[in-house]
C-alpha cells in the first residue's frame, strides 16, 4: 500500500512539473505576441497588406503627402500583424486624409 501511495505521490509531483513548464511556455509566447513596433508603408499595393511593411527603429518621419506612410502594430516574425481593428484604422486615415489615429500615420 506505501508503494501505490508514493507512486502516486511522484505521479503528482512529476505531473505538477510539466503542467508549470508548459504554463510557463504558453505565458512567453503571448509576450512575445504582444511586442509592438513601427512599420514603414512601401507605397506599393495594397496598404492594409503586411507584406508591404518593413519595421523600422524609432518613430519614421513622414515628409511626402497623401499616402499611408507608416502604422503601428503588433509583430510577427518581420511583418506587422494587421487585424480589423488596424485595417479599419488605415482605411478611416486614408478616407479622411488624415493623420489623426494613434496607428497610422499618413504622410503629409
Amino acid at each position: 500500500m506505501k508503494k501505490v501511495k508514493l507512486n502516486f505521490g511522484i505521479l503528482a509531483l512529476v505531473m505538477g512539473l510539466a503542467l508549470a513548464f508548459v504554463s510557463s511556455s504558453f505565458k512567453a509566447e503571448r509576450v512575445k505576441a504582444l511586442e509592438q513596433s513601427w512599420f514603414e508603408y512601401d507605397l506599393s499595393g495594397d496598404p492594409t497588406a503586411p507584406e508591404n511593411y518593413s519595421a523600422v527603429g524609432g518613430t519614421p518621419t513622414c515628409n511626402a503627402a497623401g499616402a499611408v506612410c507608416s502604422i503601428f502594430a503588433e509583430v510577427n516574425g518581420a511583418e506587422p500583424v494587421i487585424d480589423g481593428a488596424l485595417e479599419t484604422e488605415i482605411n478611416a486615415a486614408i478616407a479622411v486624409g488624415s493623420s489623426n489615429h494613434p496607428n497610422v500615420k499618413l504622410y503629409e
